[in-house]
C-alpha cells in the first residue's frame, strides 16, 4: 500500500504531537511509500520511504498559501498514493473528500475527542472509515466507526524503566494545561495529603496552547499560592516525549482528573511506564479490572482522590509493585502502536470503493 498521511505537525520534539513521529515510522514499515502532508514541519528522522510536505506554518505562511499548497500536494501526488489517513483534523477530509472520492482514494480519519461539530459530521460522510480509541471518544454513531484503542510505543516506555528515586512522594500529571484537565482537583488533593503528614512533590507537565489556557494556568498558580503549596507543586510546561517518559519513571504515581469521555493517552502512557495512574474517567473501568476501585476516584472530589492515594500507599511495597506490573502488562498488550497500525491498514485496505 502507498499511503498519504495528513497531520498537523511532524516534529518528534513537539510537546503535544511529538508521539505521531513514531506512528509515521510504524506506517512506513508496512507501506511501500508514505507521503505526509503537515501544517508544520520540525525535527524528524524518518525512513527513506517517507516524504514530508509542509504547508508552511514554520515559515509563517498565510492561510491562503496553506490551502493552495494542500490542494497542490493532493493533486500532484495523486499517482503516488492509494489510500489516505487523516489524523485528528476532519477539516482536511471536508476540504479534499470529494476530490479523493473522484480519484478513487479510500479515506480513513483518526478522531478522539468529545466534541461533535458540523465539520465532523461532514467528514464522517466523506470518509470510508473512522478510527477512534474508545466508544466514548467519538460522539457519532455509524457503521464506519472502528474502535481500535490507542497506539503507544510501549517498548520505549518499558525499556527505559529504572528504579523510582526514594526521595519522598513524587506525583506527576501530564497533559495540556487546560480547564478540561481539572487540575484544581489535584491541587486540593495535594493540600489534603500535606495536612495528613505526607510530603508530596507534584509536577504538572503540559503546554499552554491558547489564551484561555493561559488564564487557567494563572488560576491554578493562584490556587497553589492560596493553599501555600509553592514548595510542593510546580508547573514545568511542555516537554518532549522522551522527557515525559523520564518524568513518569521518576514518579511514584500519576493523576489525571479529566472527566469521563474517552481513553486519555497520558494515562495509558503512565501505566505503560509502570507508574500507576489515579483517574476519575470511568471509561478506564474495564481496563483497570479488579483494581478499578483502588484507582478511580469520584470526579471533582479532591478528598476521594486523597483517600485513594493514602489507601494505595498503605499497601506493602511488594504488593504495589505487583499491581503496577500487572497494569503495565495489560496496557502494553492492549495499546501497542504495532497492533494499532496493523488494524488501521487492514481496515482501510479492506474498504470497498464507493
Amino acid at each position: 500500500m502507498r499511503l498519504l498521511i495528513v497531520t498537523q505537525i511532524v516534529d518528534k520534539d513537539d510537546s503535544v504531537l511529538g508521539f505521531f513521529h513514531r506512528w509515521i515510522e510504524e506506517f512506513a514499515k508496512h507501506c511501500e511509500e508514505v507521503i505526509v502532508i503537515c501544517l508544520k514541519e520540525g525535527t524528524h528522522t524518518l525512513p527513506k520511504n517517507v516524504r514530508v510536505l509542509s504547508l508552511g506554518k514554520e515559515e509563517d505562511a498565510s492561510r491562503m498559501k496553506y490551502l493552495k499548497r494542500f490542494y497542490a500536494y493532493v493533486w500532484r501526488e495523486r499517482e503516488n498514493y492509494d489510500n489516505v489517513f487523516v489524523h485528528m483534523n476532519p477539516e482536511y477530509v471536508v476540504l479534499a473528500g470529494l476530490l479523493w472520492r473522484a480519484l478513487g482514494k479510500k479515506v480513513g480519519l483518526w478522531y478522539t475527542h468529545r466534541q461533535v461539530t458540523s465539520t465532523l459530521r461532514l467528514a464522517l460522510m466523506l470518509s470510508d472509515a473512522i478510527f477512534t480509541a474508545s466508544q466514548e471518544s467519538f460522539g457519532l454513531l455509524s457503521s464506519k466507526v472502528h474502535v481500535t484503542g490507542h497506539g503507544i510505543d510501549t517498548k520505549r516506555y518499558k525499556q527505559r524503566k529504572h528504579d523510582k528515586v526514594d526521595d519522598g512522594l513524587r506525583i506527576v500529571s501530564v497533559g495540556r494545561i487546560s480547564g478540561i484537565k481539572r487540575l484544581e482537583t489535584v491541587v486540593h488533593a495535594i493540600a489534603q495529603l500535606k495536612k495528613s503528614g505526607l510530603a508530596p512533590q507534584s509536577e504538572f507537565v503540559g503546554a499552554v496552547l491558547t489564551d484561555e489556557d493561559e488564564q487557567y494556568r494563572k488560576k491554578i498558580l493562584n490556587d497553589i499560592r492560596t493553599l501555600k503549596l509553592d514548595q510542593e507543586v510546580s508547573l514545568s510546561g511542555g516537554c518532549s516525549s522522551e522527557e515525559v517518559i523520564d518524568k513518569y519513571h521518576m514518579a511514584a504515581m500519576s493523576i489525571n482528573a479529566a472527566p469521563t469521555g474517552g481513553l486519555d493517552k497520558a494515562v495509558l502512557e503512565s501505566l505503560a511506564a509502570g507508574t500507576p495512574a489515579f483517574v476519575c474517567n470511568n471509561t478506564f473501568t474495564s481496563l483497570y479490572g479488579t483494581h478499578a476501585a483502588m484507582f478511580i476516584f469520584t470526579e471533582g472530589s479532591s478528598s476521594d482522590l486523597a483517600d485513594k492515594i493514602v489507601g494505595y500507599l498503605k499497601l506493602p511495597p511488594e504488593q504495589r509493585k505487583e499491581i503496577a506490573d500487572a497494569l503495565q502488562k495489560h496496557v502494553c498488550k492492549m495499546t501497542d502502536i504495532r497492533h494499532l497500525v496493523d488494524k488501521i491498514l487492514i481496515i482501510l485496505g479492506s474498504q470497498n470503493p464507493r
